[in-house]
C-alpha cells in the first residue's frame, strides 16, 4: 500500500508499507533502515525533499497506509498484544493513550515487573542487614561493598540509616546526602 495522507504531504506517494510492517522507497524498491528509540518501537526516517526529515514509528506508517481515516486528533497507534516490534496490520489500532495504557497494563510481562518491585524491596532488607551484620564486625565500608556487590556509597547510606559509624576511610564525610542517594541508588 502507498504512504499517502494530506498530513504528510512532503512524505506522501514516496514510500510503500506492506502489512507485515515492512517500509520500502517507491523509486528504488529498496527497504529502509528500522532503529530504536527510548520508547521501543521501530522508526524509520522519511526523508521529503528540501531536507525535509522526519522520523516516524513503523507501526503508525502502516495505519496511516492502511487505515487513513483513523488519524485525527492526538490518537496514536497501538500494539494489540502490547510487543512494540510487532507491526503487523492485524496487530495494531488507533487510541489514545489512555488506551495504550490499558493495553499495557494487560502485558504478562508488567506482572512480573510488579512481582520483580517487590522481590528487590525483599533483596534491599536481606542487603541492610548483611550490612549491619559486617559492620559490627568492624568491616570497612570497602570490603562490605566488595561482598555484597554494591559500591561504598550505597555502604555508607545504610550505614547511616542504622546509625552506625558513617565516616568513608579515603577522604571526608558525605555532607550532602541526597547528591549522594542520586549517585548511588541501592
Amino acid at each position: 500500500m502507498i504512504f499517502a495522507h494530506p498530513r504528510y504531504k512532503h512524505f506522501s506517494n514516496r514510500y510503500i508499507v506492506s502489512s507485515t510492517g515492512r517500509v520500502f522507497r517507491r523509486n528504488d524498491g529498496s527497504e529502509l533502515n528500522y532503529h530504536r528509540m527510548c520508547s521501543g518501537g521501530k522508526f524509520v526516517r522519511l526523508s521529503g525533499g528540501k531536507q525535509r526529515l522526519l522520523s516516524m514509528t513503523v507501526g503508525k506508517m502502516v495505519l496511516i497506509a492502511f487505515d487513513p481515516h483513523g488519524l485525527r486528533g492526538n490518537r496514536i497507534a497501538i500494539h494489540l498484544d502490547g510487543d512494540v516490534l510487532n507491526d503487523y496490520r492485524d496487530n495494531l489500532a488507533w487510541g489514545s493513550r489512555a488506551d495504550q495504557t490499558e493495553v499495557s497494563m494487560k502485558k504478562p510481562w508488567h506482572r512480573r515487573r510488579v512481582y520483580g518491585m517487590a522481590r528487590k524491596h525483599h533483596k534491599t532488607a536481606a542487603k541492610e542487614r548483611t550490612i549491619k551484620r559486617l559492620l559490627k564486625r568492624g568491616y570497612s565500608h570497602a570490603r562490605i561493598a566488595r561482598e555484597i556487590g554494591c559500591c561504598k556509597l550505597t555502604v555508607y547510606l545504610r550505614a547511616k540509616s542504622i546509625g552506625t559509624k558513617t565516616k568513608i576511610k579515603h577522604g571526608k564525610n558525605i555532607n550532602d546526602d541526597n547528591h549522594a542517594r542520586r549517585q548511588c541508588r541501592l
